[in-house]
């Protein structure tokens, strides 16, 4: 089989999220809504068997989409692993889109009563009105998201915090939010290390390589690496200093042209030491006690400070020690507020289809949660009981969906092409595909692949049907997934 590749497509619009399709022997060369020169072979029974000289220009689910947005006759509709709008071989009939359903890079190409709508293949959309789900502040009409919902009230535009473009590369130091106020600010905890340490599984370092092609999403407030009790890590080299001159410097790498392509990069990606992976202890969560005194525990009292003026996503991709020792310590506080800023999102911390209820009588049964089984049941608990703690626990939903659900025949190789792309593809590639399952957690939060938070309870509750019902629209989504980062991959690498 032969790729059918889109030159000149650095930007993400809707014509370069479909800049990958295969199909035999066609090669479509041309520039954004330019008209190719290359006809379709003759016999090919496929959808552009009977088109001369079609270029796919936007994503769509029927022809009068297309027309509406690209205002030509000859424009159609052809569904082709999904569907996208096509144009005849004049460039006139390869008309910009107008008003709502113009391609759009970020919230800000869009007016201001709309915003970029990915799920919809990069389109600006209408506004949110009050009630209707959400994942951030630009997609409500009150620029308010609230709970996963947009707010009936206006005030605020975001979240809170800074506006600057990020705060300190080192392990500790000031913790800005990246930028942009409405998008969510996120504070990664993982227990990710340097595969070549054999401490941990390199899961997380795929995942991260996806979240930093996609960081212009989100307000980085910090990447706490080594969130661990893994007792090699505490004499091993400063993770932190590993992530940044590793995945930082391969972000760096391609950041100014994922800028000028996708907009919202934010300079500067604060990583962080895990305190976990500090001192001569092991430091695990202990139930009885208070956490009054986070003085030898610096990674969880930054979290705590930052709790306390901004909203945060805690996107946990190990085990909930952290997290525990975190919401353990405003309990004893009585800091309400500060509580009821954070939002927990993590994957694989029970489930009932993959390892846990499917392999023995408790859906804790699990890496993640067996790791830290007092933090875990801790989180779990206080997510049912206090209504001030916000707990998505996705389940494994991220592997038996978004990974598995990935193509295994795709031309991962290209990934090799920039410095992020291919820790992507090479850092755990598995059974034909990489495997960066943790990424479902941001995923979920972004809510433009088949899954948002609001599909799952936020006390930390899940059954088997609904962790079945989400690993499918995972499934359903995942080439998706891997044809946009493919795209932001292509941007980094023309920087390389």
């Amino acid at each position: 089989m032969t790729e059918l590749r889109f030159a000149n497509a650095p930007r993400e619009n809707a014509f370069t999220r479909f800049g990958r399709l295969t199909w035999t022997s066609l090669l479509f060369v041309g520039s954004s809504f330019g008209c190719a020169t290359d006809a379709a072979p003759a016999g090919d029974e496929s959808d552009f068997a009977s088109a001369e000289f079609e270029q796919a220009i936007g994503e769509c689910t029927s022809t009068s989409q297309c027309k509406s947005m690209y205002g030509a006759e000859a424009v159609d509709c052809v569904r082709y692993g999904g569907g996208f709008c096509v144009c005849g071989p004049n460039r006139e009939e390869c008309a910009a889109p107008s008003g709502t359903g113009t391609s759009c890079q970020n919230d800000a190409a869009c007016a201001s009563n709309q915003y970029c709508n990915a799920n919809q293949g990069n389109i600006c959309t209408a506004d949110r009105n009050a009630g209707q789900a959400c994942s951030r502040n630009a997609q409500c009409a009150s620029n308010r998201c609230e709970n996963m919902k947009c707010s009936g009230t206006g005030g605020s535009t975001g979240t809170g915090g800074s506006t600057g473009t990020g705060g300190s590369t080192g392990t500790g130091g000031s913790t800005g939010t990246g930028g942009n106020s409405s998008k969510p600010n996120v504070w990664i905890l993982t227990d990710m290390s340097d595969p070549s340490l054999e401490v941990n599984d390199a899961d997380d370092v795929v995942a991260m390589a996806m979240y930093l092609l996609n960081a212009n999403r989100f307000n980085t407030a910090s990447i706490t690496v080594a969130s661990t009790h893994r007792t090699a890590l505490r004499t091993a080299p400063n993770q932190a200093t590993w992530a940044k001159n590793y995945l930082g410097a391969a972000y760096d790498k391609g950041r100014s042209c994922l800028e000028s392509s996708f907009g919202g990069y934010q300079a500067n990606i604060p990583w962080r030491l895990s305190s976990l992976s500090t001192g001569t202890s092991t430091r695990k969560f202990n139930a009885n006690s208070s956490y009054s005194d986070l003085s030898s525990l610096s990674t969880v009292q930054a979290l705590v400070d930052y709790a306390r003026s901004n909203q945060v996503f805690v996107l946990v991709w190990g085990p909930l020690t952290e997290a525990a020792m975190a919401v353990k310590h405003l309990k004893t506080q009585g800091d309400t507020a500060a509580l009821k800023n954070i939002t927990l999102v993590s994957h694989w911390h029970q489930s009932y289809i993959a390892q846990g209820l499917e392999r023995s009588n408790d859906k804790f049964d699990v890496a993640n949660c067996q790791d830290d089984r007092p933090a875990c049941d801790f989180i779990h608990n206080e997510s049912k009981n206090n209504s001030n703690l916000k707990y998505y626990d996705l389940g494994s939903v991220g592997q038996t969906g978004l990974v598995s659900g990935s193509p295994s025949n795709y031309a991962w190789n290209d990934f090799r092409d920039s410095s992020l792309g291919a820790i992507f593809r090479d850092a755990k590639f598995a059974f034909g595909r990489p495997d960066g399952s943790d990424a479902a957690a941001f995923y979920a939060l972004m809510g433009d692949y088949g899954v948002k938070l609001s599909d799952v309870p936020s006390n930390g509750t899940l059954t088997k049907t609904l962790e079945e019902s989400t690993r499918d629209k995972f499934k359903n989504n995942a080439r998706r997934v891997i044809d946009d980062l493919l795209a932001r991959s292509d941007a980094a690498a023309s920087c390389e």
